[in-house]
Parts: C-alpha cells; sequence; structure tokens
C-alpha cells in the first residue's frame, strides 16, 4: 500500500491509502528521533455524530485533523462511509458515494410508501368498521350490490332492520351471522 508523508510533521506522521495514521519517530527529550512505527488511533470528536470511517479525528501537532480531511489533502479522495463500499469521494463534505446517495434516497422512498399505506390501509379499516357498526347507507348498498342512489329509504330502512335484526338472533344463540340467509 502506498503511504504519504504529511507535509507540515517533518516526515514524523504518514497516511497510507486505506486511511491509517502512522506515527515514524518519536522525538525524545535530548531531541533525538527514535523511528519507531506505530499506528495512531484516532478518536471521534466531542459532540459529533459518527458517520462512519472518516469522521475519526488525530491530534498532530497539536492540531486536530480528520481522516476524511488528510485523505482529501495527500490523495484527492477519501473513502465512503458505507462499510461495504469500496468508491471513493472526492469531496470533503460529501460522506457518501453517489450510488450509495441513490441506494439511499430509494430505501427512505420505499420506507416512507410503506408507512403510508399502512396508515390509509388503517385508516380505510377504521371507516369501514364504523359504516358496518353504525349500518351506513353505503353499508347496506354494498350488501346488496345495487348502487347508493338507487338505495330507497324505505329500503334501507327495511335492510337496516333486517340486519340488525340478525345481529341479534347471532348474539343471543352465539353463532355466525354467515350462517344466516
Amino acid at each position: 500500500m502506498e503511504t504519504k508523508f504529511i507535509e507540515w510533521t517533518n516526515e514524523q506522521y504518514s497516511i497510507r491509502e486505506d486511511g491509517v495514521v502512522i506515527k515514524n519517530y518519536n522525538i525524545l527529550r535530548n531531541g533525538k528521533k527514535v523511528y519507531v512505527e506505530s499506528l495512531i488511533k484516532g478518536h471521534f470528536k466531542k459532540g459529533s455524530k459518527n458517520y462512519g470511517p472518516n469522521s475519526k479525528v488525530f491530534r498532530i501537532k497539536e492540531k486536530v485533523y480528520s481522516r476524511g480531511q488528510l485523505m482529501i489533502n495527500h490523495y484527492g479522495y477519501k473513502s465512503c462511509n458505507t462499510d461495504d463500499c469500496k468508491n471513493h469521494v472526492k469531496l470533503l463534505n460529501d460522506h457518501y458515494c453517489n450510488c450509495c446517495k441513490i441506494m439511499n434516497r430509494k430505501i427512505s422512498e420505499n420506507k416512507c410508501l410503506l408507512k403510508y399505506r399502512e396508515k390509509y390501509n388503517l385508516h380505510k379499516k377504521r371507516t369501514m368498521k364504523l359504516h358496518v357498526e353504525s349500518l351506513s347507507k353505503l353499508y347496506i348498498s354494498n350488501t346488496l350490490n345495487i348502487s347508493i342512489f338507487e338505495l330507497s329509504d324505505e329500503l334501507y330502512e327495511h335492510q337496516k332492520n333486517l340486519i340488525q335484526f340478525k345481529r341479534k338472533i347471532c348474539e343471543e344463540n352465539n353463532i355466525n351471522i354467515n350462517a344466516l340467509k
């Protein structure tokens, strides 16, 4: 893997293509350099949300740099924040590549559509239940298989009384209303 030195650190720090920051040497109190390659573990900035691997920050020479910022400065790209994605992002403020953005948009649209359908079906069930319980004209016309405009007031009252009578009989005898015809 290719590594590049971070320019303003006198070759003390370098960064690999995969975004790993390496400390190449330590400076002792007497000013001597001791060459020991060690990986620096970044940490997440306090108060920020965890957006993925590029959101880690590193303290280098008393300054704080994000992994994404170092990658863009030295390689011209950073990796996408999706775990499975191997694509690169060229802008610092973008967290996802175009493919992942489109995928996330489709997933969120499908979730919204499913929520809308569930709410609509729930509303439909509630209104139908109200029609059945109150024996509305719409319910009576549907049971007779005629249009609501063809349903006269006399026929509506007669059918309503008939259904109420059937319901009462079924309730007293503990039988299903479809058994009565």
